[in-house]
């Protein structure tokens, strides 16, 4: 009994002692924890990586506000602010920390991210250049040409492209940005070599788009031969040349060759229904001056898609049958293609083509559309419509409407203007011409150049000839040449050359023309050029330009235009010989001037 009454106490001593030291465990556990729990700063860190921005962005700036100045607290709040979408309060903290950390990578990293979102790209600059200095990578670099790119330094910017294409394992898009900037600075030579280096390190990243591109630096470096067998050879070997043959006779059309073109797309146009293929070569017979050609391919295919026909083809064949003024075909195509689908710009000369087709469901359709449209056309639309219907008083009154619109704006500007000559209003017309002009004009004064937005290319050559519609040639030639000061581009030339001519100023034009001597001069721009010389009786320039124009295109049509003007102006009839006129300079051995 005794001994059985002494197992059981020793059993519950062991037992007590045992929970003794749980116990002691329990309390030394909870006194850890306690000593562990995150608090202040630490808990808003924390809260930040669980995701409780709103929850850490309180705790933080709680602790920052009460003196918290570490570059943890700092790091996290500015973070947190950054994630709250106070980008602004974000770069403020991290600027006072660049201070007491230049060299941090993380801290440049992040300030470079936070200016590119405020769009300080100078700033991300200045940070990324300090990042590539102290821990150079791949990345740094990426980032900096991207920089340089969208700050337009392209000297920078090749100077870093050049060390991308030299690493050991190159991105091929460095090779294609590398070959553009090489032919944006004049340079196609060096640019054919980044094309030729990318084919050898990957062949498998020249598409067609890398061929196009490496098609335009070859014609730009004079080496169109070249260039026509590298076209051959790559559509020749390509698994889909009715794709592939896009970028590549666009390389030959932009660069002002679309007869050329025409020779890779015809062929496979002629056997495809495909809208894509089917406009591009449309257009290029275009650019050619095939304007027939170019309807009639585009009225076979509407023929053959029928119901499916692509809208942009659609649309592609009634501008151009307008343009050529055959209105019983272009009365077909907005038959065809549905009223409601013509665009707005196109209402107008699609009701003019209309009424003298004497189509009466398209002219009902169309007046349908203006009076359920009324309230959403412009009015400019409305008013040039309404003339197109011969319907003058309400083309009056929406042109007195569109007035106000004109203001500031070039474009409805000159749509009115040219309405309002129409209109045989023509004070009306130079009012509104002047109104969206960035001129100051004062009567018998030189126009004065405000300033403001720029008047689109586009608009510079209308704007001359609405001078000379106006009679206004002095006034033109001002404007014109202080658009072509502030704005110059070939456009800009064009325009200041008519109007210039219009102003009787032959040396001005005739010394544009020598100067321009080595380049083939768009034909049509030379022909408008010899009718406004023949206007103003400027006999000098007339003679210039048709012998220009049978000097580039030298067809029986411009050797007539040429013996008209010597007769026109003294002259005597002779039949003229070959010898007459300077050598055509064939379309390859020079660029066209558009």
């Amino acid at each position: 009994m005794n001994r059985s009454t002494r197992s059981i106490g020793i059993f519950l001593w062991d037992t007590l002692r045992g929970q003794r030291a749980l116990l002691l465990v329990i309390v030394a556990a909870v006194s850890l924890s306690l000593f562990f729990v995150p608090r202040g700063a630490e808990l808003g860190r924390l809260n930040l990586e669980l995701g409780l921005t709103h929850k850490a962005l309180a705790i933080l700036e709680e602790n920052f506000a009460g003196g918290d100045m570490s570059a943890a607290t700092i790091g996290a709040l500015a973070q947190a602010r950054a994630r709250t979408g106070n980008v602004p309060g974000a770069v403020v903290l991290l600027e006072q920390l660049l201070s007491e950390h230049p060299r941090d990578p993380e801290l440049l990293h992040a300030l470079a991210g936070f200016y590119r979102q405020l769009g300080h790209l100078e700033a991300s600059l200045r940070m990324v250049e300090r990042l590539g200095a102290i821990q150079p990578s791949p990345g740094s670099l990426q980032e900096l040409a991207q920089l340089y790119g969208e700050l337009n330094r392209p000297i920078e910017q090749r100077r870093v492209l050049r060390q991308l294409a030299s690493l050991p394992r190159p991105d091929p898009a460095h090779f294609i940005e590398l070959a553009k900037l090489e032919k944006a600075a004049g340079n196609p030579a060096a640019g054919i070599e980044m094309i030729r280096r990318l084919e050898t390190f990957r062949p498998g990243a020249v598409d067609a788009s890398v061929v196009a591109l490496d098609l335009s630096m070859r014609i730009d470096a004079g080496q169109m031969k070249g260039a026509l067998e590298h076209a051959q050879r790559w559509l020749i070997k390509s698994r889909s040349p009715a794709r592939d043959v896009l970028p590549v006779a666009s390389a030959f059309s932009v660069s002002g060759y679309p007869d050329i073109a025409l020779r890779f797309l015809a062929p496979l146009a002629n056997k495809s229904h495909e809208p894509t293929l089917v406009m591009a070569t449309a257009q290029a017979e275009i650019d050619s001056g095939q304007h027939d050609a170019a309807l009639r391919r585009l009225e076979d295919y509407a023929a053959d898609a029928k119901d499916k026909a692509h809208a942009d083809a659609a649309q592609l064949r009634l501008r151009l049958a307008t343009s050529m003024g055959l209105h019983m075909r272009a009365a077909d195509a907005a038959e065809l293609m549905g009223v409601a689908s013509i665009p707005a710009d196109l209402l107008a000369a699609t009701a003019t083509a209309a009424l003298r087709a004497r189509r009466s469901t398209v002219v009902g359709s169309i007046r349908a559309r203006l009076r359920d449209e009324r309230n959403t056309l412009a009015a400019i639309v409305m008013a040039e419509t309404s003339a197109a219907l011969q319907d003058r008083q309400a083309a009056v009154e929406w042109a007195d409407l569109a007035a106000t619109d004109a203001i500031g704006n070039p474009e409805t500007a000159v749509r009115l203007a040219a309405l309002e000559l129409n209109l045989v209003r023509r004070s009306l017309a130079l009012t509104a011409l002047r109104s969206g002009l960035p001129f100051n004009f004062q009567d018998n004064q030189r126009p004065v150049f405000t300033g403001g937005r720029a008047v689109p290319e586009n608009l510079l050559e209308p704007i001359a000839r609405l001078y000379v519609d106006l009679r206004l040639p002095d006034e033109g030639q001002a404007v014109l040449e202080s658009l072509k000061d502030k704005q110059p581009s070939l456009h800009a030339d064009q325009a200041w050359v008519f109007a210039t001519a219009a102003a009787r100023r032959q040396n001005a034009v005739i010394e544009w023309l020598k100067t321009n001597e080595d380049r083939r001069i768009d034909p049509d721009f030379l022909k408008d050029l010899v009718f406004i010389a023949i206007k103003s009786r400027s006999h000098g320039i007339a003679l210039a330009a048709s012998s220009r124009l049978v000097q580039d295109r030298g067809t029986d049509s411009d050797r007539m235009l040429l013996a008209e003007v010597r007769v026109l102006f003294g002259a005597p009839l002779v039949r003229l010989k070959p010898s007459d006129t300077v050598a055509t300079a064939g379309p390859l051995d020079r660029p066209i001037t558009r």
